[in-house]
């Protein structure tokens, strides 16, 4: 499962954001967008 998130990364990520003040919808639409984008290799 490489390039895939852990549940730990995931709640470091979202406690993190939380601090910044998004919203939980914004964490959301984050982690969504991280795990279902492919990087772009240059």
């Amino acid at each position: 499962m490489e390039g895939c998130m852990t549940g730990k990364e995931v709640v470091n990520l979202i406690e993190k954001l939380r601090e910044k003040g998004l919203t939980d919808s914004e964490i959301v639409d984050i982690i969504i967008y991280i795990e279902t984008h492919t990087p772009e290799t240059k």
